[in-house]
C-alpha cells in the first residue's frame, strides 16, 4: 500500500487533506475488494467441505444398503430343508453355478465322450436330472428326445456292452463329470459362461438380480462424486466377499449385464481378489498353463480381462 501511496504522491507525504481523502477512498476500494474475494473463497471452501461431507455420508449409506442387500440374499437347500443367508448363501450359489458350468460343458461334449469310452456314469436318476436341467440351455432336445428314461437305459446298455464300468452314486458324481468337462476347457469360454449365467438367472434372478443392480448403482454413484473416488472405490471393493466376486464374474458375462457394468467392474478392480478355486474353469485353465504360483494381478491380466473382452451386447 505504501508503494502505491508514494507512487501517486511523488515519493513524499501529502500535506493536502484532499489527497489523503482520495488515497483513503482508493485504499478502501482495494480492501473492500480483497474482503469480498475472501468471502467468496470462504463460501467456496464451505461448499466444498459441505459437498465432501455430503458425499461421505451418501457413500456410507450406500455401503450400509449394500450390506443389507447382501444379508438379505437367501438360499434354500432342499436336501437339508434349511435356509441360508448372506455369506453362506453366496457360497452355495457360487458352488451351484460352478457345477452348472461343469455340467454344461459335459452336456455339450457327452456324445464325443461316449464314443471315446471315457465316461463313468453313476446313477441314472442323476443323469436324467442333468439332461432335463441342461437341455433348456441351448435347445438341443433333438439329441435326447422326450424319452429320457429310455435314453438313459439305452446309454447304460451301451456302456455295459463296451465294458465301461458304472460306479455307485454320491460324491463321485461330480468328480466323474468334472474330469470329463475339464478336458474341454479353454481360456475364452464367454459363450458357455453366458449360457450358464442366463440359465441360472431364470432360476434365481428374482433373488440375485436386485443385489447386482444395487452393486451397479453403488459404483455408478461413487463415479459421480467430485472427490475421494479412489478411496471410496477401495473401501467398496473391500466389502465384496470372495463368493460375491466369483458369482459376479458369471453375472458380468450374462445377458443381464451391460458394457457399463463391465467397465465399472474393471475400474474398481473387483476381480483383483478372485479365488481361482471358486471357479473351476479358472482353476483348471491356470493348471493347464502349468502355473503353480499365481500372482493375483496376472490372473486378471491373463484370464479375466481377455474373457471380458469377448463379451458382446446386442
Amino acid at each position: 500500500m505504501l508503494v502505491f501511496y508514494f507512487m501517486n504522491f511523488h515519493g513524499k507525504w501529502a500535506t493536502d487533506s484532499k489527497d489523503w481523502g482520495a488515497f483513503g477512498s482508493y485504499l478502501g476500494a482495494i480492501i473492500g475488494l480483497l474482503a469480498f474475494l475472501g468471502v467468496l473463497h470462504t463460501i467456496y471452501l464451505s461448499e466444498e467441505r459441505h459437498t465432501e461431507d455430503s458425499e461421505r455420508s451418501i457413500f456410507f449409506q450406500l455401503i450400509e444398503l449394500h450390506r443389507t442387500k447382501f444379508e438379505n440374499v437367501i438360499y434354500y437347500d432342499d436336501k437339508e430343508n434349511k435356509e441360508f443367508r448372506g455369506a453362506e448363501a453366496f457360497k452355495r450359489y457360487t458352488e451351484k453355478i460352478d457345477f452348472y458350468f461343469i455340467l454344461y460343458i459335459f452336456y455339450l461334449h457327452y456324445e464325443e465322450v461316449i464314443v471315446r469310452q471315457t465316461l463313468y456314469f453313476n446313477s441314472p436318476s442323476f443323469i436324467i436330472k442333468l439332461i432335463r436341467k441342461l437341455k433348456e440351455m441351448d435347445g438341443r432336445e433333438n439329441l435326447i428326445g422326450d424319452d429320457n428314461y429310455g435314453y438313459i437305459r439305452r446309454l447304460k446298455n451301451y456302456l455295459k456292452e463296451k465294458k465301461i464300468p458304472i460306479i455307485d452314486p454320491t460324491l463321485e458324481e461330480r468328480k466323474s463329470v468334472e474330469d470329463v468337462s475339464i478336458a474341454y476347457y479353454h481360456s475364452l469360454m464367454e459363450k458357455e459362461m453366458r449360457d450358464v449365467a442366463d440359465f441360472f438367472y431364470k432360476e434365481y434372478g428374482h433373488i440375485l438380480g436386485h443385489y447386482f443392480r444395487n452393486m451397479y448403482y453403488v459404483m455408478d454413484t461413487i463415479n459421480d462424486f467430485s472427490s475421494g473416488k479412489d478411496k471410496y472405490k477401495k473401501i467398496f471393493r473391500a466389502q465384496i466377499s470372495r463368493y460375491e466376486i466369483a458369482l459376479g464374474l458369471f453375472n458380468a458375462v450374462s445377458s443381464k449385464s451391460s458394457p457399463m457394468m463391465i467397465k465399472y467392474l474393471r475400474e474398481y478392480e473387483i476381480f483383483k481378489d478372485i479365488h481361482p478355486d471358486d471357479v473351476t474353469w479358472l482353476k483348471e485353465i491356470i493348471k493347464k498353463d502349468k502355473q503353480e504360483k499365481v500372482i493375483k494381478e496376472e490372473v486378471n491380466k491373463d484370464y479375466i480381462n481377455p474373457l471380458l473382452d469377448q463379451v458382446r451386447f446386442d
